[in-house]
């Protein structure tokens, strides 16, 4: 069925094919409320929001808080439209790690957890502090012992 001739003031307005993207209060989506092309456009404008901040003349606070706004901003309300895969959601948190160290002039070799630490073993008496994940001597968990 060809598209109607609609036309407001004289000038003709497009029409789109059911199948084809456009954008609505926000996302993207088809007439036929296939919403995955909002999945690449978040994608994309993470990607775009990562590289605005790859040379940059600015503070790391103010980098950072731009790749928030912009990035991730990008992202906010979608979960609540779309449904996104473990899978994606670790691509795109790749991606807000790499602006993160971009911001701050971190390395990319650098390590993504900054306190993952080794569980350590004391000969026949090991204690485990109260609120810590690691094993200690008794006399370390006291709150002044700690070495963070």
């Amino acid at each position: 069925m060809p598209a109607p001739d609609l036309r407001i003031n004289g000038k003709h307005l497009k029409t789109l094919d059911i199948n084809d993207a456009c954008r609505y209060l926000g996302y993207w989506g088809t007439g036929n409320d296939d919403m995955s092309a909002t999945r690449e456009v978040v994608r994309e404008n993470v990607r775009v929001a990562r590289d605005l901040i790859k040379s940059h003349p600015l503070t790391p606070e103010l980098s950072a808080e731009l790749f928030a706004r912009k990035g991730i901003g990008a992202f906010r309300f979608s979960p609540a439209i779309i449904e996104w895969s473990q899978r994606e959601l670790e691509g795109l948190q790749k991606i807000w790690v790499q602006a993160y160290k971009h911001a701050w002039l971190i390395s990319w070799s650098t390590a993504n957890s900054l306190y993952t630490f080794p569980v350590l073993s004391l000969s026949l008496h090991t204690y485990t502090c109260e609120n810590s994940h690691l094993v200690v001597p008794q006399s370390h968990c006291e709150p002044e012992n700690y070495i963070f």
